[in-house]
């Protein structure tokens, strides 16, 4: 992808309930799809995304706010020439519960991290990653990433990762 985008160019950005996003075709260079807190039964089907960040759950928790993102399926989806595959992003400090979400049958090609998971998310632009490892952060319960397939890229940052 020889394209620059800006970022929060989001694809779709998900913090409702009973949503069914489905048979879509996505080029940006941010999430391809974000879902947010408050988030519950959403379902993003047999779609292309291709640049940016992939399939992403959060970021949650920022300042200290209280997740809450339930019955998330990701299925039958393709990442191209992306960052990210699947991703799961909460902030250090951050409280609440993130539970049954499913990432499966997703096909990636030269995408640098296929599964991604952090729960010390921060904000690049205002500094260094904090250093706070007595923080709470949004727990987790039945996180699924099934039959995942495809190929890795070689990272080649524009920013370096920490």
């Amino acid at each position: 992808m020889d394209q620059a985008f800006p970022f929060n160019t989001d694809g779709f950005s998900a913090g409702g309930t009973d949503l069914l996003f489905e048979d879509n075709n996505i080029q940006n260079g941010d999430d391809c799809l974000t879902v947010g807190n408050g988030a519950k039964n959403i379902i993003f089907r047999n779609s292309r995304c291709e640049g940016g960040h992939g399939l992403s759950i959060g970021s949650l928790g920022r300042n200290g706010q209280v997740a809450d993102v339930q019955n998330i399926l990701i299925e039958d989806t393709s990442v191209w020439d992306s960052l990210y595959g699947a991703r799961f992003k909460s902030w250090t400090g951050g409280n609440g519960l993130a539970r049954n979400i499913t990432w499966k049958n997703i096909r990636f090609e030269r995408v640098a991290f296929p599964i991604y998971v952090t729960q010390n998310y921060w904000d690049q632009n205002l500094g260094p990653k904090p250093d706070s490892p007595t923080q709470n952060n949004t727990h987790l319960e039945d996180i699924v990433f099934e039959n995942f397939f495809g190929t890795i890229d070689e990272y080649d940052p524009i920013l370096p990762l920490a």
